[in-house]
């Protein structure tokens, strides 16, 4: 009796033991729909550092820099200020 509650103890111990550490290892990452739809486009995304955090910008080949939200959302060109 005592021996079956030892293992059935140690079976609940080992498996407590690997989900714990099967879900600490997943990780999920999602893009910026808005970097996403720059690329799309044919730009390059930037994040630049501003007074109030980070902007995202959209470089184009042609020279054009396009807030990327602007860009993203109204399709709009929205240069930086």
């Amino acid at each position: 009796m005592i021996a079956q509650s030892l293992l059935a103890a140690a079976g609940v111990c080992l498996v407590a033991g690997t989900s714990q550490a099967g879900s600490a290892s997943i990780r999920v990452a999602l893009a910026n729909p808005a970097s996403v739809n720059c690329a799309t486009q044919g730009g390059t995304p930037q994040i630049r550092n501003g007074v109030g955090g980070q902007i995202g910008y959209c470089r184009f080949s042609d020279g054009r820099i396009c807030e990327e939200w602007a860009l993203f959302r109204d399709n709009l060109c929205k240069p930086p200020a």
